[in-house]
């Protein structure tokens, strides 16, 4: 899913002036090696069930740096394969090391799942300056005798979010990358979503998104956002859209930030 949003600068007391800039963003589940093998998915095994990710991992590469796009949210996607596949591998006549040299990479690893994978955002160096990065957990859930699911004594999974001046427009983005399990994880997002009007007044506005495992309508977009609706079904065996970019409407003045 790649979509684009216009931003405008919010100019301060004394200076009336205004840059407009327009910004791209996609979200791409890499689907680990792991989950590819151990469901049996065609997208991401050969014939005899082993992982083709030495296969995929050139495309994704090739996909991303001819794409160009100012940011990227990934899921799915291990420390070893960020670091060894995405960043610093020859395929041919495109290296993955253009992807190094254009891009900020920041990677968190889910605290507790199977397969060691995380979350990943890629935001373009000449466009922006990259102030801070955490990760939000998401508490493990567990289903107790009575069939009732209830916090678990771990963290499950996360999200990763990174905190960018856009050299454009001047604004304070927040961006994050998520990832949603409810099976295993706890009101992830409603935890997001709770993260954000905690840390609002840190930034002029939002953008968040990656594979949300649910489809959302016109009239129940979480919070007070916008929605970009993926142009295909995210599996092409199913109709079902789960991958979602959003975009907060309301921007906060950065006077106003305290």
């Amino acid at each position: 899913l790649q979509t684009e949003f216009t931003s405008t600068s919010v100019a301060d007391e004394n200076d009336d002036a205004s840059a407009n800039g327009t910004f791209t963003v996609g979200t791409y589940n890499l689907l680990h090696p792991i989950y590819a093998e151990k469901y049996k998915d065609k997208a991401g095994t050969y014939r005899d069930g082993r992982s083709n990710w030495s296969f995929r991992a050139p495309a994704i590469v090739r996909t991303l740096v001819s794409s160009a796009l100012d940011v990227y949210f990934l899921q799915e996607v291990d420390d070893y394969q960020i670091r060894n596949d995405l960043l610093s591998s020859i395929y041919g006549k495109c290296t993955s090391s253009q992807i190094q040299d254009e891009y900020e990479c920041i990677h968190f690893t889910h605290p507790t799942r199977e397969a060691q994978d995380g979350v990943a955002i890629l935001l373009r160096k000449s466009r922006y300056i990259v102030e801070q990065s955490e990760m939000i957990p998401f508490e493990a859930q567990m289903i107790n005798a009575q069939n009732i699911s209830e916090q678990g004594n771990d963290q499950y999974m996360c999200a990763a979010v990174v905190y960018a001046k856009d050299r454009v427009s001047g604004l304070r983005i927040l961006f994050c990358c998520i990832h949603f399990y409810t099976k295993k994880s706890l009101n992830p997002q409603e935890t997001v979503l709770n993260f954000f009007k905690d840390h609002r007044n840190e930034c002029d506005t939002i953008v968040w998104g990656g594979d949300c495992n649910r489809a959302y309508t016109s009239s129940s977009p979480p919070g007070a956002f916008t929605w970009v609706e993926g142009g295909e079904a995210t599996n092409s065996s199913k109709t079902k859209k789960i991958d979602w970019i959003f975009l907060m409407e309301i921007l906060w003045p950065a006077a106003e930030r305290k």
